[in-house]
Formats: C-alpha cells, structure tokens, sequence
C-alpha cells in the first residue's frame, strides 16, 4: 500500500456549479483519502452558485469526519464570495482563500454566528 502523501491540491476549474458538483466533490473525496493535509484552490473559478458552498462545507464536513487537514489556498473569485455573502454564510467573504475557512460560519468552532447580525432596540443592525 502506498504511503499517504501529506499535502494534496485539489484546483477547482473555471465553472464550479450544480452540473459539476458530482465531479468536484469526488475529486476532493479521493484527495482526503490520499493525504492528511487538502488545500481547495478556488482561484480559476468563474462561475460559483450555491452548489458551489455546499461542496466547500461537505468537503470541510468529510475532513473533520476522517480527522484530516482542509484548508482553502489562492484567492477568492467575486463569483464565490457573492455565493457565499448571498447565501448567508458569511458576512463579508475574504479575497485571500487562506482566511475563508476562519470566516465561514459552522465552521470555525470559535467563530460567533450572532457576530453583525445582533441588531439593537431600533432594530438597526448594530455592528458592535
């Protein structure tokens, strides 16, 4: 049996969405069974949808599951980000893909999911 590599890339191409998703979480799936250390490289991607989000958090969920290492690398396309701001999973979705995983919410165990969203007695969004 072959020894596990400690890193993997897995580079997501230019159109990330629901017609692809089958592929790309495949993709991710064998990378995590091949190493302990996955980095998403989000870069090329051009076209984002939801589906796009859902497969970065299955991909963080399988991670955590197999206690492996995901992490995201490059930079963050404005199609994801707006998928991911659009959707709900993060308040403002960084350009660096290093940061992403510390901002998207459920997956961060010390990220506060109340944080910009706590609205005080004029219900204006009070942002601390």
């Amino acid at each position: 049996m072959p020894a596990k590599q400690s890193l993997k890339v897995v580079t997501l191409e230019k159109r990330a969405t629901i017609e692809v998703g089958a592929e790309i979480l495949t993709r991710i799936s064998e990378a995590l069974a091949a190493s302990d250390r996955v980095l998403i490289n989000l870069s090329h991607v051009e076209s984002a949808d939801l589906t796009t989000v859902q497969l970065l958090y299955a991909a963080a969920r399988e991670a955590i599951n197999r206690t492996k290492e995901l992490g995201f690398t490059g930079s963050v396309p404005d199609s994801v980000r707006q998928a991911l701001e659009n959707g709900g999973f993060c308040k403002q979705a960084p350009t660096d893909a290093r940061r992403l995983s510390d901002d998207l919410l459920d997956l961060n165990p010390q990220h506060d999911q109340n944080e910009g969203f706590a609205q005080d007695a004029t219900g204006e969004p009070d942002h601390g």
